[in-house]
């Protein structure tokens, strides 16, 4: 059995490669916000790690006691892209479709097929080559066996540089794109919309970027797979900014009291002036009005507090004392105004009334049919037929 060759970077690497896997878990078991969004980066994530932890082992020489498994990890590269593109879907479209989501993953699919001879290589071979190239020993003395339409191994290395990582910032390019169609459509700011998620997004997505750019460079200017490992370091680092923005945007860290109060004491001590809640009202129901952050079905207290520069303590006590409502009812209210006005659009008749509501900021079927019905008295679908049949009386 070889040795296990340890140093700073493979410690570097190891830490990420946890860290990265614990977060990839958080997100996709999460209970709160929208679990098909937390999901998709919980797979990205997983992906990355997936990767990173086989740079590890292979660094390091711990892939010795599993060598079946070498280079398994490469078709993920191809999956990286399409992943970033389903979040950022479900972040800008809650309700879209799976529907021919599949063709995303033929270029996966292809590689593993043309990259099957060498998954059919005895161990000793695999393993050699993966010393060979991390400059462990001097050479491979152990031959590739000729399998099925290859005659030798030689499918991989520079094809999949020439492929992956392009296809992956084409992937981050579009997403960037339909990014900004986002933003344009809701008046927003390109590099900096009202959703604190999209900002995140916007930030990672550069971060992989610029990776991606060096992955490239590296891996077309090198003939080994030994600038792997300081890739893998920077991989590490990003796994620690996701961890960094999850935990500050936590809702844990906010200070709750475990004792009720009633809505009078718990305001008594506030900042805000008397003469200046008219004021911050009005600014409050001309945001809703024209930069209409509701449309966001991500939407927080603590982020439409920051695009109205208000703590959350004042906007809460505005919502609750001025308007008598909770943070979910307030949105809710405004989704559901916006969906009446779809439903009453003759040139969205054609459009079912799920997808109306999830454009509309609802990310739950129950969630808008309950708070439309609080709202109106109605079901969507009666409140459609009603208003079509007064149409036409």
């Amino acid at each position: 059995m070889h040795a296990i060759f340890i140093d700073f970077w493979a410690i570097v690497n190891l830490l990420g490669v946890v860290q990265g896997f614990l977060l990839a878990v958080i997100f996709m078991f999460a209970k709160r916000g929208d679990k098909r969004s937390n999901r998709l980066l919980g797979l990205f994530l997983l992906t990355g790690v997936l990767t990173t932890g086989e740079i590890f082992a292979s660094y390091t020489g711990l892939i010795a006691w599993f060598p079946e498994i070498i280079n398994c990890t490469e078709f993920i590269d191809y999956l990286m892209g399409p992943l970033i593109y389903w979040y950022t879907l479900s972040l800008i479209r809650p309700g879209f479709r799976w529907k021919h989501q599949w063709l995303h993953l033929i270029p996966a699919a292809v590689f593993l097929v043309l990259r099957m001879p060498y998954f059919l290589q005895s161990p000793e071979f695999k393993l050699k080559d993966v010393h060979w190239v991390y400059h462990r020993i001097a050479h491979n003395p152990v031959p590739a066996r000729p399998i099925l339409w290859f005659p030798e191994y030689h499918f991989g290395g520079i094809w999949i540089d020439l492929t992956a990582h392009p296809l992956i910032l084409i992937y981050l390019g579009y997403s960037l794109h339909l990014i900004y169609r986002f933003t344009k459509t809701h008046r927003q700011s390109r590099w900096n919309p009202s959703s604190k998620s999209l900002r995140r997004l916007i930030q990672i997505i550069l971060f992989i970027g610029a990776i991606q750019v060096v992955v490239f460079a590296i891996s077309i200017f090198s003939t080994d797979d030994l600038g792997d490992i300081y890739i893998a370091a920077v991989a590490s680092m990003g796994y620690y900014f996701v961890s960094f923005w999850a935990i500050r945007d936590s809702q844990h860290l906010e200070p709750k009291t475990l004792v009720p109060e009633v809505e009078k004491r718990k305001y008594e001590k506030s900042s805000l002036g008397n003469e200046q809640i008219p004021r911050l009202v009005q600014r409050l129901t001309n945001h809703m009005d024209t930069e209409k952050p509701h449309l966001n079905g991500n939407l927080t207290l603590s982020e439409l507090s920051e695009s109205l520069r208000l703590s959350t303590h004042h906007l809460s006590q505005l919502l609750n004392e001025q308007l008598g409502k909770n943070f979910a009812d307030f949105v809710n209210e405004y989704r559901v105004a916006e969906l009446k006005q779809k439903l009453q659009d003759p040139a969205l008749n054609h459009l079912k009334i799920e997808e109306l509501a999830f454009d509309c900021g609802f990310n739950s079927k129950s969630v808008f049919n309950a708070a439309f019905r609080k709202a109106t008295g109605q079901t969507p679908s009666e409140y459609r037929r009603n208003y079509v049949l007064g149409l036409e009386s």
